[in-house]
């Protein structure tokens, strides 16, 4: 069972939600490991390698959209439709990808044996889970720790006490709404998550469990769209210049 934990829905919010339809960090070294027929082996992962192809390359692109995402983020002109249309086209890949990952996982994993399930995915899931709950910990407490410096940053080179009192509001209903968003989705994003835990799960199952992952990073990346709109609107061009890395750091 997938860990049930709130630094993981945190920190994929953070990360963009990207996880594999595999979960696991290494597909084909656990087929190696628990499978002793080589030929099988060949063809489980023979299954499983055009999926990975994709994954990699999407991963790439979408950290390729992330760096642009922040470039532009550093500019107080950046249009809504520049910045949108980055997000847009960043959700688009990383939905095609999931499509396909559903696909080729429930094709994949049916070659596999109850025994070989038990000892390639759940047993697998309970090494993800500790190191996920490591990671994402780690993400949720380096966000905090760059917010606080953000705040720190207003406090320190904002001089106008009204522009001041502003920024801080802004960025404080900005955590505030996050905070609220995951408290309310939670149970649900969870749930669905722990469709990748079970072995009969369908391709309509595992394709809801990917929409509430959806959800959840879109509604993540409004927030961080309209926290730029708002900090933009709150600030003097000077007073931009002075926090607008700091923002950067907390994505």
């Amino acid at each position: 069972m997938l860990v049930a934990s709130l630094s993981l829905l945190i920190g994929m919010l953070l990360g963009g939600g990207n996880i594999s339809a595999f979960v696991i960090e290494d597909f084909p070294k656990e087929v190696k490991t628990n499978i002793d027929d080589k030929e099988r082996q060949k063809e489980v992962i023979s299954s499983f390698k055009p999926y990975e192809k994709e994954f990699k390359k999407v991963q790439k692109d979408l950290n390729k959209s992330k760096k642009k995402m922040k470039k532009l983020n550093l500019d107080r002109n950046a249009s809504s439709k520049d910045i949108q249309e980055i997000l847009d086209d960043a959700n688009l890949a990383w939905k095609g990808v999931q499509t396909t990952g559903v696909q080729n996982r429930v094709k994949t994993l049916e070659m596999l044996s109850d025994e070989e399930w038990e000892l390639i995915i759940a047993k697998s899931l309970e090494e993800f889970d500790k190191k996920e709950i490591k990671k994402q910990e780690k993400a949720y407490k380096e966000f905090e720790k760059n917010f606080a410096k953000l705040q720190s940053t207003v406090e320190k080179e904002i001089s106008d006490a009204d522009h001041k009192a502003k920024i801080l509001a802004t960025l404080d209903t900005f955590k505030s709404d996050m905070k609220n968003y995951v408290d309310a989705n939670m149970n649900r994003t969870i749930r669905e998550l722990e469709e990748f835990g079970e072995k009969d799960a369908n391709e309509e199952e595992l394709n809801e469990a990917l929409a509430a992952i959806d959800d959840a990073r879109e509604q993540f990346f409004d927030g961080i769209v309209k926290l730029h709109f708002d900090l933009v609107e709150s600030t003097t061009d000077e007073e931009w210049t002075k926090i607008a890395k700091s923002v950067n750091k907390i994505f």
